[in-house]
């Protein structure tokens, strides 16, 4: 009938949230970090916002510069996952991956937790729904796309 759940995922800071195949989407807003009198992120904030791990949870206003001062720290810091609501957004490292055309190429990459949870819940999904499930990922050309759905398979 058409019916379905869908799961995002961005990389290079894209992404394309899950929606129930009726059109309905998920959207949910948080807030923003604040800031120094120099501009620059203070030492606890920071702290805070590498811990951030969902978006939606930013204590403030909610701001274009908070969001991507929080996404700039945890890349900083390693942390090139961060979940938006439903979304996962990935920033691409561009660290050497090998050939990502080749599933073997993956096989002794451990999957990142919120990768994993994203297949879980789509595994989940089907089977509590019997509907077909689908994970988008969406990004501009050398994002890496192609690795993370060899990552997935």
């Amino acid at each position: 009938n058409g019916t379905g759940n869908g799961h995002g995922i961005g990389n290079g800071f894209n992404g394309v949230g899950g929606t129930n195949g009726n059109g309905n989407g998920n959207s949910n807003s948080g807030g923003g970090i604040g800031s120094n009198s120099d501009g620059g992120v203070t030492g606890g904030q920071r702290k805070t916002a590498s811990n951030m791990e969902d978006l939606i949870h930013l204590p403030g206003p909610l701001t274009e510069d908070a969001v991507m001062r929080t996404l700039q720290t945890r890349f900083n810091e390693g942390k090139f996952f961060t979940n938006v609501g439903p979304i996962l957004l990935s920033a691409n490292p561009y660290h050497d991956v090998g050939n990502p055309l080749t599933l073997s190429s993956t096989r002794s990459v451990p999957l990142a937790p919120q990768l994993r949870k994203i297949v879980q819940e789509a595994v989940r999904q089907q089977a509590e729904t019997g509907y077909p499930q689908a994970i988008i990922l969406s990004g501009t050309s050398g994002s890496g796309k192609t690795h993370c759905s060899m990552l997935l398979l």
